[in-house]
């Protein structure tokens, strides 16, 4: 995280509590209106490009609705975008294949020495799948819970910055994923760590349910005193990737307190 900053030299301030507070203001009551473009579509994490292109290609189309009626539990999952990008685990089948689109979007990291590790946007777009397939089972199984993601990524991720060399391989897949709301960009030249803790903050506070999904230590934030350590035992979970199948398995301390959720 800190060297992403250090790539930034523009000196602009921004109130990360009042992006939190607006956010709470606004609303995301139009997330129970959609389901994933990547189920409407048929698309499969590991299914390579050519699903991918059929995803990305009609993600305007209309999506049905997931209505889940008026559930008696309502989890909000915020998740640590870059860091599940970035995560170890997640395979994307045309990064692996090293064709021409890998072979591009490495020409232009390296030409404008960019050094950090690749972000994989199809990994964050399997987590939010995996949060709206948890509530489709637990409605199918009778269970009135609905989770809702709220997935935060810095605004360079999807349109790579100044020169275009700093977004996440497929970031094009994230756009539907944005339109309706599973997704907010925190400004450029920020850290992106601070909007979504401040939001989760906010969540609890108002009586919500809610934690944060990360593989983060937050040890920076914990020092500055923006979170607790007590904080961060309570209320941010951990996450990894099953075999090669892309499979999420949520690391909670006791998977029954989220029906459905743990593992696929």
């Amino acid at each position: 995280m800190r060297e992403e900053l250090r790539h930034e030299q523009d000196a602009a301030t921004f109130n990360d509590e009042a992006v939190a507070r607006s956010l709470h203001q606004s609303g995301i009551a139009g997330l129970r209106g959609f389901v994933a473009p990547s189920q409407v579509h048929g698309h499969r994490h590991t299914a390579g490009a050519a699903a991918l292109g059929h995803a990305v290609t009609e993600s305007s189309a209309p999506l049905p609705s997931m209505h889940v009626g008026n559930p008696s539990r309502v989890v909000t999952v915020v998740m640590d975008g870059m860091n599940i990008m970035r995560s170890t685990g997640f395979v994307d089948a045309e990064w692996e294949s090293r064709g021409a689109k890998r072979q591009e979007f490495e020409r232009l990291r390296r030409e404008d020495h960019v050094r950090d590790k690749p972000a994989m946007a199809l990994a964050l777009i399997a987590a939010i799948d995996h949060c709206l397939a948890a509530t489709s089972r637990a409605k199918a199984a009778g269970e009135s819970i609905e989770y809702k993601p709220m997935a935060f990524l810095p605004e360079w991720a999807y349109d790579g910055g100044r020169t275009g060399s700093r977004k996440a391989f497929h970031a094009e897949a994230l756009q539907p994923y944005v339109e309706h709301g599973y997704i907010t960009y925190t400004p450029a030249r920020r850290n992106d760590d601070e909007p979504q803790l401040w939001y989760a903050k906010g969540e609890l506070q108002q009586g919500r349910e809610c934690f944060l999904l990360t593989n983060d230590n937050f040890m920076d934030h914990i020092r500055e005193g923006r979170i607790t350590q007590q904080w961060f035992g309570e209320h941010v979970v951990s996450y990894m990737w099953l075999g090669r199948r892309n499979e999420l398995m949520i690391n909670f301390a006791h998977t029954d307190d989220y029906p459905m959720l743990s593992h696929a």
